[in-house]
Protein backbone atom coordinates (compact mmCIF):
# COMPACT_ATOMS: atom_id res chain seq x y z
CA UNK A 1 0.00 0.00 0.00
CA UNK A 2 3.11 2.29 1.01
CA UNK A 3 4.72 1.68 -2.37
CA UNK A 4 1.00 2.90 -4.15
CA UNK A 5 1.15 5.93 -2.37
CA UNK A 6 4.96 6.74 -3.31
CA UNK A 7 4.49 5.78 -6.64
CA UNK A 8 1.68 8.32 -6.95
CA UNK A 9 3.65 11.33 -5.07
CA UNK A 10 6.81 10.79 -7.60
CA UNK A 11 3.94 10.55 -11.04
CA UNK A 12 2.47 13.65 -9.42
CA UNK A 13 6.09 15.34 -8.92
CA UNK A 14 7.18 14.14 -12.23
CA UNK A 15 3.51 15.14 -13.93
CA UNK A 16 4.13 18.73 -13.14
CA UNK A 17 8.00 19.61 -13.64
CA UNK A 18 7.84 17.97 -17.08
CA UNK A 19 9.06 20.22 -19.60
CA UNK A 20 7.11 19.71 -22.64
CA UNK A 21 7.56 22.02 -25.69
CA UNK A 22 9.30 24.68 -23.69
CA UNK A 23 6.14 24.76 -21.13
CA UNK A 24 5.61 22.34 -18.08
CA UNK A 25 3.27 20.33 -18.12
CA UNK A 26 1.83 21.52 -14.36
CA UNK A 27 1.49 24.53 -15.05
CA UNK A 28 0.05 23.96 -18.42
CA UNK A 29 -2.72 22.15 -17.20
CA UNK A 30 -3.42 24.21 -14.77
CA UNK A 31 -3.89 27.26 -17.04
CA UNK A 32 -5.59 25.09 -19.63
CA UNK A 33 -8.28 24.23 -15.80
CA UNK A 34 -8.24 28.00 -15.18
CA UNK A 35 -9.54 28.54 -19.09
CA UNK A 36 -12.35 26.17 -18.71
CA UNK A 37 -14.23 27.94 -16.09
CA UNK A 38 -13.77 31.23 -18.04
CA UNK A 39 -16.44 32.83 -20.71
CA UNK A 40 -14.61 34.22 -23.30
CA UNK A 41 -16.83 36.15 -25.98
CA UNK A 42 -14.12 37.70 -27.58
CA UNK A 43 -12.31 34.44 -27.86
CA UNK A 44 -9.33 36.63 -26.12
CA UNK A 45 -7.91 32.85 -25.05
CA UNK A 46 -8.22 31.65 -28.63
CA UNK A 47 -4.13 31.29 -28.35
CA UNK A 48 -4.27 29.14 -25.52
CA UNK A 49 -3.74 25.53 -27.38
CA UNK A 50 -0.76 23.02 -27.94
CA UNK A 51 2.05 22.13 -25.40
CA UNK A 52 3.57 25.40 -25.19
CA UNK A 53 1.87 27.83 -22.82
CA UNK A 54 4.96 30.20 -22.99
CA UNK A 55 3.39 31.45 -26.41
CA UNK A 56 0.45 32.20 -25.44
CA UNK A 57 -1.29 35.54 -25.60
CA UNK A 58 -0.69 36.56 -21.81
CA UNK A 59 1.86 34.73 -20.60
CA UNK A 60 5.58 35.19 -20.77
CA UNK A 61 7.87 32.36 -19.20
CA UNK A 62 11.22 32.80 -17.47
CA UNK A 63 14.58 31.47 -19.41
CA UNK A 64 13.98 27.97 -18.08
CA UNK A 65 10.21 27.56 -19.34
CA UNK A 66 8.32 28.26 -15.84
CA UNK A 67 5.12 30.94 -16.01
CA UNK A 68 5.92 34.02 -14.48
CA UNK A 69 3.84 36.46 -15.89
CA UNK A 70 -0.01 36.33 -16.72
CA UNK A 71 -1.67 39.37 -18.03
CA UNK A 72 -5.27 39.02 -18.59
CA UNK A 73 -6.04 42.89 -18.76
CA UNK A 74 -9.11 44.12 -20.72
CA UNK A 75 -7.88 45.58 -24.11
CA UNK A 76 -10.26 48.38 -23.71
CA UNK A 77 -9.71 49.40 -20.12
CA UNK A 78 -11.16 53.04 -21.01
CA UNK A 79 -14.24 52.01 -22.06
CA UNK A 80 -15.00 50.89 -18.54
CA UNK A 81 -15.67 54.42 -16.43
CA UNK A 82 -16.74 55.50 -12.60
CA UNK A 83 -20.56 56.93 -12.30
CA UNK A 84 -21.45 59.81 -9.82
CA UNK A 85 -21.85 57.46 -7.27
CA UNK A 86 -18.63 55.65 -7.93
CA UNK A 87 -19.43 52.74 -9.27
CA UNK A 88 -18.04 50.96 -12.25
CA UNK A 89 -20.35 51.60 -15.23
CA UNK A 90 -19.33 50.93 -18.80
CA UNK A 91 -19.35 53.89 -21.21
CA UNK A 92 -19.50 51.37 -24.75
CA UNK A 93 -21.97 48.51 -25.02
CA UNK A 94 -19.11 46.55 -26.63
CA UNK A 95 -16.15 46.37 -23.45
CA UNK A 96 -18.10 43.61 -21.89
CA UNK A 97 -17.23 41.43 -25.18
CA UNK A 98 -13.75 41.90 -23.82
CA UNK A 99 -14.22 41.28 -20.56
CA UNK A 100 -13.47 37.53 -19.21
CA UNK A 101 -16.10 36.52 -16.77
CA UNK A 102 -15.68 33.02 -14.37
CA UNK A 103 -18.65 31.14 -13.76
CA UNK A 104 -19.27 31.03 -10.46
CA UNK A 105 -22.55 31.34 -10.23
CA UNK A 106 -22.64 27.73 -12.64
CA UNK A 107 -21.99 23.84 -10.84
CA UNK A 108 -18.56 24.15 -10.05
CA UNK A 109 -16.81 22.09 -7.45
CA UNK A 110 -13.64 24.26 -7.03
CA UNK A 111 -13.07 27.86 -7.56
CA UNK A 112 -10.53 29.75 -9.90
CA UNK A 113 -7.57 30.39 -7.33
CA UNK A 114 -7.39 26.72 -6.71
CA UNK A 115 -6.00 26.32 -9.84
CA UNK A 116 -3.55 28.96 -10.08
CA UNK A 117 -2.14 28.49 -7.04
CA UNK A 118 0.00 25.46 -8.92
CA UNK A 119 1.99 27.82 -10.83
CA UNK A 120 4.27 28.54 -8.57
CA UNK A 121 6.35 30.72 -9.95
CA UNK A 122 4.29 33.20 -11.05
CA UNK A 123 5.58 36.73 -10.30
CA UNK A 124 2.84 39.14 -12.26
CA UNK A 125 -0.46 38.73 -11.85
CA UNK A 126 -3.08 41.14 -14.08
CA UNK A 127 -6.77 40.53 -14.08
CA UNK A 128 -7.79 44.18 -14.46
CA UNK A 129 -11.28 45.77 -16.30
CA UNK A 130 -12.97 42.26 -16.26
CA UNK A 131 -15.64 40.94 -14.52
CA UNK A 132 -14.43 38.45 -12.21
CA UNK A 133 -15.46 37.33 -9.08
CA UNK A 134 -12.98 34.82 -7.40
CA UNK A 135 -10.68 35.87 -4.58
CA UNK A 136 -6.78 36.21 -5.10
CA UNK A 137 -5.04 32.74 -4.97
CA UNK A 138 -1.71 32.35 -2.63
CA UNK A 139 1.10 32.45 -4.90
CA UNK A 140 4.05 32.57 -2.75
CA UNK A 141 6.98 34.24 -5.67
CA UNK A 142 3.87 37.21 -6.37
CA UNK A 143 5.62 40.96 -6.92
CA UNK A 144 3.00 42.37 -8.86
CA UNK A 145 -1.37 41.84 -8.91
CA UNK A 146 -3.61 43.83 -10.58
CA UNK A 147 -7.18 43.59 -10.27
CA UNK A 148 -8.52 46.91 -10.79
CA UNK A 149 -11.87 47.24 -12.45
CA UNK A 150 -13.46 43.77 -11.17
CA UNK A 151 -16.05 45.24 -8.94
CA UNK A 152 -17.76 41.86 -8.15
CA UNK A 153 -14.05 40.65 -6.93
CA UNK A 154 -13.81 40.14 -3.05
CA UNK A 155 -10.38 40.14 -1.66
CA UNK A 156 -9.45 38.30 0.45
CA UNK A 157 -7.52 40.57 2.59
CA UNK A 158 -6.47 38.36 5.59
CA UNK A 159 -4.64 36.31 3.67
CA UNK A 160 -3.10 38.33 0.83
CA UNK A 161 -1.62 40.66 3.78
CA UNK A 162 -0.23 37.85 5.94
CA UNK A 163 3.43 37.45 5.99
CA UNK A 164 3.68 34.87 3.19
CA UNK A 165 2.72 37.85 0.71
CA UNK A 166 5.70 39.66 1.77
CA UNK A 167 7.38 39.49 -1.62
CA UNK A 168 4.86 41.61 -3.08
CA UNK A 169 5.71 44.92 -4.45
CA UNK A 170 3.18 46.33 -6.63
CA UNK A 171 -0.66 46.04 -5.75
CA UNK A 172 -3.87 47.75 -7.49
CA UNK A 173 -6.77 46.66 -5.83
CA UNK A 174 -9.01 49.60 -6.56
CA UNK A 175 -13.02 48.81 -7.95
CA UNK A 176 -12.96 46.16 -6.02
CA UNK A 177 -15.37 45.07 -3.07
CA UNK A 178 -13.35 45.18 0.19
CA UNK A 179 -15.66 46.34 2.66
CA UNK A 180 -14.46 50.16 2.61
CA UNK A 181 -11.74 49.51 5.04
CA UNK A 182 -8.40 47.69 4.99
CA UNK A 183 -7.08 45.71 7.72
CA UNK A 184 -3.91 46.12 10.30
CA UNK A 185 -2.11 42.82 8.34
CA UNK A 186 -1.17 45.37 5.60
CA UNK A 187 1.69 45.97 7.64
CA UNK A 188 3.20 42.29 6.70
CA UNK A 189 3.64 43.55 2.82
CA UNK A 190 6.81 44.79 3.87
CA UNK A 191 8.07 44.92 0.37
CA UNK A 192 5.09 47.06 -0.65
CA UNK A 193 5.82 50.41 -2.79
CA UNK A 194 3.56 50.99 -5.10
CA UNK A 195 -0.26 50.79 -3.50
CA UNK A 196 -3.69 51.71 -5.12
CA UNK A 197 -6.97 51.04 -4.07
CA UNK A 198 -9.31 53.50 -6.02
CA UNK A 199 -13.06 54.00 -5.41
CA UNK A 200 -13.15 51.57 -2.58
CA UNK A 201 -12.03 52.55 0.89
CA UNK A 202 -13.73 55.24 3.66
CA UNK A 203 -10.48 56.04 5.57
CA UNK A 204 -6.87 56.01 5.44
CA UNK A 205 -5.93 52.87 7.41
CA UNK A 206 -3.45 53.66 9.99
CA UNK A 207 -1.39 50.54 8.60
CA UNK A 208 -0.87 52.11 5.25
CA UNK A 209 1.02 54.77 7.15
CA UNK A 210 3.44 52.20 8.52
CA UNK A 211 4.65 50.63 5.11
CA UNK A 212 8.13 52.36 5.15
CA UNK A 213 9.24 51.33 1.74
CA UNK A 214 5.60 52.64 -0.25
CA UNK A 215 6.93 55.02 -3.00
CA UNK A 216 3.80 55.51 -4.62
CA UNK A 217 0.42 55.48 -3.16
CA UNK A 218 -2.86 56.49 -4.75
CA UNK A 219 -6.10 56.83 -3.06
CA UNK A 220 -8.58 58.25 -5.58
CA UNK A 221 -12.48 58.55 -5.68
CA UNK A 222 -12.50 56.68 -2.55
CA UNK A 223 -15.39 58.45 0.35
CA UNK A 224 -12.33 59.09 2.67
CA UNK A 225 -13.36 61.39 5.33
CA UNK A 226 -11.52 63.69 8.31
CA UNK A 227 -7.82 65.05 7.99
CA UNK A 228 -4.77 63.64 6.48
CA UNK A 229 -2.97 62.03 9.17
CA UNK A 230 0.08 63.23 10.52
CA UNK A 231 1.55 59.66 11.01
CA UNK A 232 2.02 60.17 6.54
CA UNK A 233 5.19 61.50 7.81
CA UNK A 234 6.71 58.02 8.63
CA UNK A 235 6.38 57.32 4.80
CA UNK A 236 10.21 58.15 4.87
CA UNK A 237 10.27 56.84 0.97
CA UNK A 238 6.70 58.39 -0.44
CA UNK A 239 7.96 60.40 -3.72
CA UNK A 240 4.00 60.06 -5.15
CA UNK A 241 0.38 60.35 -3.04
CA UNK A 242 -2.19 61.11 -4.90
CA UNK A 243 -5.77 61.89 -2.58
CA UNK A 244 -7.80 63.07 -5.71
CA UNK A 245 -11.85 63.92 -5.31
CA UNK A 246 -12.28 61.97 -1.36
CA UNK A 247 -14.19 63.96 1.72
CA UNK A 248 -11.13 65.37 3.72
CA UNK A 249 -11.05 67.80 5.65
CA UNK A 250 -8.76 70.22 7.97
CA UNK A 251 -5.22 71.44 7.51
CA UNK A 252 -2.50 69.71 5.25
CA UNK A 253 -0.11 68.79 8.22
CA UNK A 254 2.98 70.32 8.31
CA UNK A 255 4.24 66.55 9.12
CA UNK A 256 4.28 66.10 5.39
CA UNK A 257 7.56 68.15 5.19
CA UNK A 258 9.20 65.67 6.97
CA UNK A 259 9.09 63.19 3.60
CA UNK A 260 12.14 64.79 2.16
CA UNK A 261 11.55 62.17 -1.27
CA UNK A 262 8.17 63.82 -2.22
CA UNK A 263 7.76 65.13 -5.57
CA UNK A 264 4.30 64.89 -6.27
CA UNK A 265 1.15 65.67 -4.17
CA UNK A 266 -2.75 65.77 -5.66
CA UNK A 267 -4.91 66.20 -3.59
CA UNK A 268 -7.46 68.15 -5.30
CA UNK A 269 -11.72 68.13 -5.29
CA UNK A 270 -11.18 67.73 -1.37
CA UNK A 271 -12.76 70.31 1.31
CA UNK A 272 -9.49 70.58 3.05
CA UNK A 273 -9.25 74.33 4.93
CA UNK A 274 -6.38 76.73 5.72
CA UNK A 275 -2.98 77.27 3.78
CA UNK A 276 -0.55 75.36 1.53
CA UNK A 277 2.80 74.95 4.36
CA UNK A 278 5.23 76.47 2.33
CA UNK A 279 7.86 73.93 3.68
CA UNK A 280 6.51 71.78 1.03
CA UNK A 281 7.79 74.11 -1.83
CA UNK A 282 11.13 73.66 -0.40
CA UNK A 283 11.29 69.59 0.13
CA UNK A 284 14.48 69.02 -2.07
CA UNK A 285 12.83 67.44 -4.60
CA UNK A 286 9.01 68.99 -4.84
CA UNK A 287 8.15 68.86 -8.48
CA UNK A 288 4.29 68.56 -8.60
CA UNK A 289 1.34 70.46 -6.42
CA UNK A 290 -2.33 70.57 -7.11
CA UNK A 291 -5.02 71.62 -4.76
CA UNK A 292 -7.56 72.63 -6.81
CA UNK A 293 -11.13 72.89 -5.44
CA UNK A 294 -10.70 72.99 -1.94
CA UNK A 295 -11.12 75.54 0.69
CA UNK A 296 -8.23 76.42 0.97
CA UNK A 297 -7.08 79.94 1.69
CA UNK A 298 -3.39 82.61 2.32
CA UNK A 299 -0.93 84.00 0.25
CA UNK A 300 2.13 81.55 -1.17
CA UNK A 301 5.11 83.68 -1.83
CA UNK A 302 6.05 84.34 -5.61
CA UNK A 303 9.87 84.33 -4.60
CA UNK A 304 9.06 80.75 -3.17
CA UNK A 305 7.79 79.43 -5.83
CA UNK A 306 10.50 80.64 -8.22
CA UNK A 307 13.30 79.27 -5.65
CA UNK A 308 11.20 75.45 -5.88
CA UNK A 309 11.74 73.21 -8.45
CA UNK A 310 8.13 72.69 -9.91
CA UNK A 311 7.17 72.11 -12.93
CA UNK A 312 3.54 72.58 -12.08
CA UNK A 313 1.19 74.02 -9.48
CA UNK A 314 -2.56 73.93 -9.62
CA UNK A 315 -4.35 76.37 -7.03
CA UNK A 316 -7.62 77.19 -8.73
CA UNK A 317 -10.75 77.38 -6.82
CA UNK A 318 -9.32 78.01 -4.00
CA UNK A 319 -8.96 81.42 -1.57
CA UNK A 320 -5.48 81.11 -2.36
CA UNK A 321 -3.40 83.60 -3.87
CA UNK A 322 0.42 83.96 -4.95
CA UNK A 323 1.87 87.33 -3.07
CA UNK A 324 4.49 89.33 -5.15
CA UNK A 325 7.08 89.85 -2.47
CA UNK A 326 10.09 90.10 -5.28
CA UNK A 327 11.32 93.15 -5.53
Amino acid sequence: MWLKKVFLIFATLFYRFLLVGGCYEGERAALMRFKSFMTDPSSRLSSWKGDNCCNWKGIKCSSSGHVVLLNLRNPHPDEVMINVNKEVVSSSKNTSDFALKDMRSNILTSTIPDMLSNLTTLSALDFSANDLDSHIPYLPQLKELYVSGNPAMTVNLVSMFSASWSKLKFLDISFTHVGGTLPPSLTNLTSLTFFQSDGCLRSIPSSVTKLTKLRRLMLNDNNITGQLPVSMSSLISLQYLSLIQNGLRGYIPTSICQILSLEYLNVEWNELTGSVPSCILQLPKFSYLSVQTNNLNGNIPLSLIQKSKLDMISLGINGLSVENDVQ
